[in-house]
């Protein structure tokens, strides 16, 4: 029997080890509820404020007093105003599905320990993925490569960086995405018991499975509705290919999976934007209500947003796969490239090896033709979006390498140890990304420490009241501190001067102004005979100051 069984078992060992491994980050110094988790990113700190809301406080939104006469603009980053309540800016599928499964858990298991299960849903995921992995690859390539590729999944160094990420959403798509996956193959390349004769037991199996195929396809869209092109393309193609195997019943169950999920993504849209086709990536409308979807989000047209948002640049598409392939993971996608080239050569699995490179292509230039870096020093890092927009080629892209890795160990006992020689260097190179100095989980623990320690010096600097002027600090000091996300925009200098002539506390929390910043600062404030302070406290390249 573990013979048989030994493959899966020791991915179950495998998940459990890296399942503790992947709560590096928060445990165990996380603290109890009611205390806030401080997080490193924007999207991270506004996705927990809202899972926590909708599981503690039963609601979508937190209603904003000072909306009204400021045009809407206190509020932090990855939020906007809608109705008068700050609301996520976007993906609040994820907010949805991890609001309700910890809302379940605080009602079985207590209130204190929702910090502890917003936690570990991310890494548990992270680390059961690898098992579905396995289960899909195996009917699309065989064992050895499936079972290898799931081992390397665990430490792949994208998918270990953000399975310790707990708020990122990526990994929940990735996981919905691989056991979707995993249930359109099992139904579709299988003659389950007694399938051809239509027994109950098969009848009953074939239409969980093709209901839960569907309801996981379309439970990735609702998570990450920008993905939504490539895949309806991709559950187009899968539906063509079941064809000859599926019957209606089977068609109507997937069906039956996609159209539930099509009713919650509408319910949360209304839930969180008040209108079915709102969204919070469109301006709202003068009247505070959300902005319809078909006006186009951030002020591109809807069928550019959906295919081509950020243009068609070669020159971007190059640098970003040079950079974000072969600059960090460099040894990861060589062996990759490597077990390509002998699939083409060996004629194998080419229907596997042709939808990857479509889909590949397709997000690099979806995504690839943005230019951006998310850390100060502009330079590519593990930390940067590129490397979870770009999660699924590297996810997918693992059974080329192992493809690659098994061919050397057919071969004589020297190949066999460089194989091994091989697999070590893979390990070795992906603990040094995933912990690298610039924004790896190390660096990542440090700067959140320094965050507790800077919101304790605001926190006492301000009145509990304040509202806080700040392009980055946001992610530490709401929901503790009102905020406003900068001053370069018309309505900011208009709610700022407002709030100060009101009597309202205000601060500005920034990295030290340069003399093209304080000449902008003292041209609109003089004007209305208000003024910034002199420093009130300063570390490291950071000052508070007073409006007044």
């Amino acid at each position: 029997m573990f013979k048989k069984k030994w493959k899966i078992v020791s991915l179950a060992v495998l998940g459990a080890v890296f399942f503790v491994v992947y709560l590096y980050l928060y445990l165990p110094s996380a603290p109890k509820c009611p205390n806030y988790l401080i997080l490193n990113q924007p999207d991270e700190s506004i996705n927990y404020f809202f899972i926590r809301e909708l599981a503690l406080n039963n609601r979508f939104g937190l209603p904003e007093p000072l909306a009204g006469i400021t045009a809407s603009q206190v509020h932090p980053r990855s939020t906007t105003v809608v109705n008068g309540a700050i609301v996520p800016i976007g993906f609040p599928g994820v907010i949805v599905f991890f609001g309700l499964l910890t809302k379940l858990l605080v009602k079985i298991f207590g209130i204190d320990n929702f910090n502890l299960f917003a936690i570990v849903m991310t890494p548990l995921l992270a680390a059961v993925t690898p098992l579905f992995f396995y289960g899909f690859l195996r009917r699309v390539w065989d064992e050895k490569v499936a079972w290898l590729s799931s081992v390397l999944l665990f430490f792949l160094p994208p998918w270990w960086y953000y399975a310790s990420r707990p708020f990122q959403h990526n990994t929940l798509l990735m996981f919905l995405i691989v056991v979707g996956l995993y249930f359109y193959t099992r139904c579709h390349s299988e003659r389950l018991p007694d399938r051809q004769a239509g027994s109950e037991e098969s009848l009953f199996q074939t239409s969980l499975m093709t209901f839960l195929s569907g309801l996981c396809f379309g439970l990735a869209i609702y998570v990450r509705p920008s993905e939504i092109v490539w895949l309806a393309a991709l559950g187009i193609y899968g539906l063509v290919m079941a064809r000859k195997v599926w019957s209606w019943r089977e068609y109507f169950f997937c069906g039956v999976g996609l159209v539930l999920t099509a009713i919650l993504f509408f319910t949360t849209q209304i839930a969180f934007y008040g209108f079915a086709f709102a969204s919070g990536y469109v301006r709202p409308t003068i009247d505070g209500a959300g902005g319809i979807i078909t006006a186009g989000p951030q002020g591109i047209g809807l069928i550019k947003a959906m295919f081509l948002p950020f243009g068609l640049h070669f020159g971007a598409i190059a640098r970003n796969f040079y950079a974000y392939f072969f600059k960090l993971f460099g040894a990861w996608s060589l062996l990759a490239l490597a077990g390509a080239f002998l699939l083409i050569k060996f004629k194998k699995n080419l229907s596997y090896f042709l939808t990857y490179i479509f889909g590949s292509i397709y997000l690099l230039i979806f995504y690839g033709s943005w230019q951006f870096f998310d850390n100060l020093l502009r330079e590519p890092s593990i930390g940067t979006s590129y490397v979870r927009y770009f999660l699924l080629i590297y996810v997918f892209g693992l059974p080329f390498l192992s493809f690659f890795l098994l061919w050397l160990w057919q071969k004589k006992y020297i190949f066999k140890i460089v194989t091994v020689i091989l697999f070590m260097a893979l390990a070795i190179n992906s603990l040094g990304a995933v912990f690298a100095p610039l924004e790896g989980l190390s660096a990542v623990k440090a700067t959140v420490a320094r965050y507790g320690e800077w919101q304790e010096k605001i926190y006492s600097l301000t009145e509990n009241n304040a509202v806080i002027v700040t392009r980055y600090a946001d992610k530490y000091l709401f929901p503790g501190r009102k905020i406003i996300p900068g001053w370069e925009m018309t309505e900011q200098k208009n709610a700022i001067i407002l709030l100060a002539q009101k009597g309202t506390p205000i601060y500005l929390y920034d990295l030290k102004l340069t003399e093209k910043e304080e000449a902008t600062w003292r041209g609109f404030l003089s004007n209305e005979n208000l003024k910034l302070s002199s420093p009130l406290a300063q570390w490291e390249d950071l000052e508070l100051r007073k409006i007044k």
